[in-house]
């Protein structure tokens, strides 16, 4: 059993594009466009990615613009109305990219992030190209679907949901594309980027998701003392819920699915999220930062344009190191 899919019509200017949009706190929102089906991981001719995004906008509601940190291009968009906006969007990138790039020795040559209308999180639209999400109207089967992952009170819009979820913050709105956007930055290396996931297997997503979380959860406490409204209670919701429960499988490899719907659970997001990060970050600190670190580039570098795996990445591990691996996998009910 797969998670809950809900189809939605893609805005694009023209071209077939058939979205599937899972869960849509999501954190992920997936996509197969004639576009960016074919896309090459690493393109080989700077504006590949731009035209890609083109083709899944409006681009007459747009404000557009690329500007370049570091290796990577990015190109902006950002709704005219009703959005994020490109000056919030160009802010937000500025300054969290750099702490999130700092942690990798290879960084994507281009990405493009648009300000998506959808209800609330962000996702990888396309290889390279991430969402941040924020819609004036947020569907009462999203609200559930919200509620059922974080605990949050339905709420009409996104920005009814940061006004009551991110009010600890000066700039409520900021912090909140902040948080979102260092999020989907994992996703250009892990998953959806410079390696790739196994789009026909989400349940395997969890690694992609777990090893993007440890390096934006770093960059988000770089600038913020307190913490992620959103990603805390995602991961609060498995450690003081679900992770107590005997009707659902704790499994992160090969899980029993079937009780999911039944008991309310967001796998996707409560253990593809949640329990992967807590899981992957035990195991950073018990092999050591240093290590996991370094593997982590190693397994990036080495798996460049093929499936982000945990089985490889753990193979790359020190050898030195795979008894504690297999001692957290236990302790974790991984397998």
């Amino acid at each position: 059993m797969t998670p809950t899919r809900t189809f939605v019509k893609c805005p694009n200017s023209g071209g077939e594009v058939k979205w599937i949009v899972l869960a849509f706190v999501g954190f992920f929102v997936g996509c197969t466009s004639m576009g960016s089906k074919n896309m090459e991981i690493e393109p080989k001719r700077l504006g590949t990615v731009k035209e890609s995004a083109l083709g899944l906008i409006q681009k007459d509601h747009y404000d557009i613009k690329s500007i370049s940190l570091g290796e990577t291009t990015f190109h902006l968009m950002g709704r005219k109305k009703d959005g994020i906006g490109l000056p919030t969007l160009e802010s937000c990138l500025r300054k969290m990219w750099p702490h999130f790039a700092k942690h990798f020795r290879k960084a994507p040559v281009e990405a493009a992030i648009i300000d998506f209308d959808a209800p609330i999180g962000g996702g990888p639209l396309a290889p390279f190209i991430i969402g941040v999400f924020y819609s004036k109207d947020v569907s009462k089967d999203h609200q559930k679907v919200i509620l059922e992952s974080t605990g949050w009170l339905p709420q009409s819009s996104t920005s009814a949901y940061i006004a009551k979820n991110y009010s600890s913050f000066s700039n409520p709105e900021e912090a909140y594309v902040d948080d979102m956007l260092t999020h989907e930055f994992g996703h250009l290396f892990f998953g959806w980027g410079l390696t790739q996931v196994n789009a026909e297997r989400p349940n395997d997503w969890w690694f992609s998701f777990g090893m993007g979380l440890i390096y934006d959860r770093i960059a988000w406490s770089d600038v913020y003392r307190l913490p992620s409204p959103l990603f805390d209670s995602v991961i609060a919701t498995w450690i003081n819920d679900f992770s107590k429960r005997q009707d659902v499988d704790q499994r992160l490899i090969n899980p029993d699915t079937s009780a999911d719907k039944a008991n309310g659970l967001q796998r996707l997001q409560t253990y593809g999220h949640g329990k992967a990060y807590k899981y992957l970050l035990v195991l950073r600190d018990k092999v050591g930062a240093e290590i996991f670190d370094r593997t982590a580039n190693v397994f990036i570098s080495d798996e460049l344009g093929r499936k982000a795996d945990y089985d490889n990445f753990v193979k790359r591990l020190p050898v030195s190191v795979h008894h504690i691996v297999g001692a957290s996998e236990k302790e974790f009910s991984i397998r």
